[in-house]
């Protein structure tokens, strides 16, 4: 038996087994570990690798969603920007209402009620000659 020379002897310390080079990442949600040496991804929870491009997909995929809704944002702040309530009594209205610490009393019953139960509206004119009518009445008495 010839002995083997030094140069044909593997080192043991330049082997490393991975044990995780063929785990699938199963995670529902995987938290990606980038190795900047290997230029490989990882599943921090169980240590799977993980494809670059399936990696590189999900980001792209998440960063155009959250593109969408920065553009839904920034137009809702459009338009609340542009949201100015010209009537004051409107602008009364609103400002004593926030917060619905506050609710306004019907002006005949003098019972509260939430603007929520606003559910019809009655043409300017009919409302006039009708109130008109109830403030007549309201003198007679």
């Amino acid at each position: 038996m010839d002995i083997p020379t030094r140069a044909e002897i593997v080192q043991i310390e330049d082997l490393r087994i991975d044990r995780n080079i063929g785990k699938v990442c199963t995670c529902h949600k995987p938290k990606r570990i980038i190795n900047t040496r290997s230029r490989q991804v990882f599943c921090e929870d169980c240590g799977a690798m993980i494809d670059p491009f399936d990696a590189l997909l999900t980001v792209a995929r998440q960063m155009d969603s959250h593109n969408h809704a920065i553009h839904r944002i920034r137009d809702q702040a459009e338009v609340l920007k542009k949201y100015k309530p010209y009537l004051k009594v409107i602008q009364q209205l609103e400002k004593e209402y926030r917060g619905k610490k506050m609710l306004p009393n019907c002006p005949r019953c003098d019972e509260p009620f939430y603007l929520e139960e606003l559910n019809h509206w009655t043409d300017r004119f009919i409302a006039d000659v009708r109130i008109q009518v109830l403030k007549e009445q309201e003198m007679e008495q």
